[in-house]
């Protein structure tokens, strides 16, 4: 009886230093490999055969559809969604100043960046690049209130209330003089203090 114990404690301890520490596997099952999780959550690298963020986009957006230069980002500082890399005002903004755009400068044209402008996909475009685009910025009325502008509305609308996606606006709706605080401030507006701007505006009204 003595022997069947002690040669089952034997093949026990075989078969204990032949498993896998599991501790000391990588992302792919490797034992001791060097693959790891990137930005999009994907195993990459090591016996993946997978690069780095191979599922982001050139805009930096994992699983986006835009495979070639032309991003844009609000680069305004006082947005909510501001996003430095588009800011086009620092000095740290690595797009062609001259232009005001991503697209690779080419002086000497043979066809590719010139120096100090990375193009590793040779797409065209900046790696890392974003141009500002100040119709995607978000702008707190409380923080940033716009101008009064003097902008008159001649616009003839049949459309009635309620409205729907896609309508416009009519005159008397454009020219409603709103208040952006409870129950009176200073500040008010109507729609057409911001012609030629895309916002959001939520309506709440208690009673």
């Amino acid at each position: 009886m003595i022997y069947k114990i002690l040669l089952s404690f034997f093949c026990f301890l075989i078969i204990s230093c032949d498993l896998v520490d599991e501790s000391d596997t990588d992302c792919f099952g490797t034992n001791f490999g060097s693959a790891y999780i990137d930005d999009c959550g994907y195993c990459v690298g090591g016996l993946t055969g997978l690069e780095e963020n191979y599922r982001m986009d050139d805009c930096s957006e994992c699983h986006g559809a835009q495979m070639y230069g032309g991003c844009y980002e609000c680069g305004v500082s006082s947005a909510i969604n501001y996003f430095p890399l588009a800011d086009e005002t620092l000095d740290t903004w690595i797009g062609d100043k001259e232009n005001g755009w991503c697209w690779c400068p080419d002086q000497d044209n043979n066809g590719a960046c010139d120096e100090g402008y990375p193009d590793n996909d040779n797409d065209g475009w900046i790696d890392g690049c974003f141009e500002n685009d100040e119709s995607l910025c978000v702008v707190d009325l409380c923080d940033s209130f716009p101008l009064e502008n003097t902008i008159s509305c001649d616009l003839e609308s049949s459309v009635q209330r309620p409205y729907q996606v896609g309508d416009q606006l009519g005159c008397t709706d454009l020219q409603t003089i709103f208040s952006s605080c409870y129950p009176e401030c200073e500040n008010s507006f109507n729609f057409l203090d911001f012609e030629g701007s895309v916002f959001w505006l939520i309506y709440e009204e208690d009673w």
